[in-house]
């Protein structure tokens, strides 16, 4: 499955991060992010999956991962990574199929 998304690397987001923009694609042990600075993600690193809803306005998502923290989303529209439209259901659908996969490789 692959999900166009928006994300960001750090420990926190705020209204002035700006985030980059990719493809996110779950392989069997690992989530690849296709973009200008690639990231690969193996599932055994991810501690915890949480959503959020950033502002009260769209859902984000928060992986927890072993030496760093990634918040992505699942867009509609991107605007250079300032402005978005989120894709609200696709962003659900992610989050579920990931909490899933981690539980997997938790166990």
């Amino acid at each position: 499955m692959r999900y166009k998304i928006i994300y960001h690397v750090g420990s926190e987001l705020n209204v002035k991060t700006r985030a980059d923009s990719g493809m996110l694609t779950l392989q069997d042990d690992a989530i690849r992010i296709a973009s200008s600075s690639p990231l690969t993600i193996p599932f055994s690193d991810v501690t915890s999956v949480e959503m959020f809803r950033l502002h009260g306005l769209g859902r984000m998502l928060k992986l927890v991962c072993k030496e760093r923290t990634v918040f992505l989303t699942v867009v509609r529209l991107n605007l250079f990574g300032y402005f978005v439209i989120i894709n609200f259901f696709r962003a659900g659908k992610l989050y579920e199929t990931l909490k899933q996969r981690v539980q997997k490789f938790a166990d």
